[in-house]
């Protein structure tokens, strides 16, 4: 359908293909997003110019599983919040998720590494900025916890998923 066309194009715009992005993010999720889930969030995030690589998607993912686990959210919440928040660059959200970031640090230090001031970045930049803290700042979490952990709730989500793949 329309949507499974949006999200394979999007994959060969990152140079892949939709099943090789499909499974990416299957495994980034832990199995508790369904593949319409799957497809619907890549393509918002493209969409709001958030993710632009499959392997930033992937990381995405995982954080938001991660901060799913630590909100007590459903995975699907907690990437589609993460996206809308990375997205609008609002700080805000993204605090509702538990992820403190500085846009004012994240700016400059951006902007450092472009060689500019932070006054002079555009909105796409500030918007990178954000996008580049949010990784750093989640990769270095899940690195620290080993990984989003394995609970009772994530194997129930994942039953709920496996049934509704199988039926769309």
């Amino acid at each position: 359908g329309k949507i499974e066309g949006a999200f394979n194009r999007l994959a060969a715009a990152a140079g892949t293909t939709g099943a090789a992005l499909m499974k990416a993010m299957r495994a980034a999720s832990g199995g508790q997003i369904s593949d319409l889930n799957l497809q619907l969030a890549a393509n918002k995030a493209n969409l709001l110019g958030v993710a632009n690589s499959a392997e930033q998607l992937g990381t995405l993912m995982e954080i938001a599983r991660d901060r799913a686990q630590k909100m007590g959210i459903s995975t699907t919440q907690a990437f589609n919040d993460l996206v809308t928040g990375l997205g609008r660059g609002s700080a805000l959200i993204l605090d509702n998720l538990g992820i403190t970031v500085s846009v004012t640090e994240a700016n400059a230090t951006y902007a450092a590494s472009l060689g500019k001031t932070a006054s002079a970045l555009s909105d796409a930049e500030k918007k990178q900025a954000l996008i580049n803290a949010v990784l750093s700042q989640g990769q270095a979490s899940l690195a620290a916890t080993g990984g989003a952990v394995e609970t009772a709730a994530t194997s129930f989500a994942r039953l709920g998923v496996a049934a509704e793949n199988a039926k769309t």
